[in-house]
């Protein structure tokens, strides 16, 4: 009995250790134009390889934020994802020849491999600064859009 007690916490131990550890896959990040810092926004949404999508949204100063559990919509399975990923670093980052306004919000489009951050899609005011030439890159923001709401 003394000898199955000792080994019962290696069991527990030893499962969790091979565990896979949880790696941000995608993320966006917006914030509000110039305006009233009482009524400044921002918001950060991450898409996890555990399937979770993590939203922290500041209004003014006040912080909310959520984790939630989610079915992936818009792509069928962890494999695909990974290999849009995979595509969308191998993609040019361009700058777009758009002005855009003074003072306007800005949203960010990132993916994320092996510690290394891909830019997708950066938009200041609703016009286009920079884009990721890859083919991945409009159904992965589509993706996210999904997944953390229209940014």
């Amino acid at each position: 009995m003394k000898n199955l007690i000792a080994v019962l916490p290696l069991v527990f131990i030893s499962a969790s250790a091979f565990a896979e550890p949880v790696v941000d896959y995608l993320s966006v990040s917006s914030r509000s134009g110039t305006v009233n810092p009482m009524y400044a926004t921002s918001k950060n949404c991450t898409i996890r390889s555990d399937g979770t999508v993590s939203i922290r949204t500041i209004v003014g100063d006040i912080a909310n934020g959520k984790t939630k559990k989610v079915v992936w919509k818009g792509i069928p399975n962890d494999t695909v994802l990974q290999s849009l990923i995979v595509e969308s670093s191998k993609g040019q980052v361009v700058v777009a020849h758009q002005i855009p306004p003074v003072g306007g919000g800005k949203t960010a489009y990132v993916s994320h491999m092996k510690g290394k951050t891909i830019a997708l899609k950066v938009t200041i005011g609703g016009s286009l600064q920079t884009i990721n030439t890859s083919a991945a890159t409009e159904r992965l923001v589509k993706f996210v859009d999904v997944n953390c709401g229209k940014n």
